[in-house]
């Protein structure tokens, strides 16, 4: 059975996947802090960002997400997902090819959950990966 925490981070995927900024933003605290490598910023920039059909996300406007795993300690979350999307419009200015492509990209995020709400969430994905699910660089050869 899903702790608390987890239920709530189930539901905020959920929400996502349905595009629905009042569902995520409600599981959102007002203190909530996004942090990636390259930015930081609260939840509604969180929220506008996620909707925003002129930024990334427009160039997957079918994207869907998917949550592997979850692992637990206290009160802190990290979870291994995975989106699946269309790319059929530019993002960091790559084209997409004619009549769009499947992307897949495979990420971790770790959260806090205080009181049924998130109060983090620090993301971590590698470029490169993204790179190559839009197919701007051939993939990494695996090690021997």
């Amino acid at each position: 059975m899903a702790t608390p925490e987890k239920q709530v981070l189930e539901q905020l995927y959920e929400a996502k996947n349905k595009k629905d900024p009042a569902a995520i933003r409600g599981y959102l605290a007002d203190n909530f802090e996004y942090i990636d490598p390259n930015d930081s910023y609260g939840p509604d920039k969180y929220v506008s960002n996620f909707m925003d059909t002129a930024g990334p996300q427009g160039a997957f406007p079918m994207m869907e997400f998917k949550t592997r795993d979850m692992v637990q300690e206290g009160n802190v979350v990290v979870v291994e997902w995975m989106a699946r999307a269309v790319h059929d419009a530019p993002v960091m200015g790559i084209p997409p090819p004619p009549g769009g492509a499947p992307v897949m990209l495979g990420a971790f995020s770790m959260f806090t959950v205080e009181g049924g709400k998130v109060t983090k969430m620090k993301n971590s994905f590698g470029n490169q990966g993204l790179l190559e699910a839009l197919r701007f660089v051939p993939p990494m050869p695996m090690p021997p």
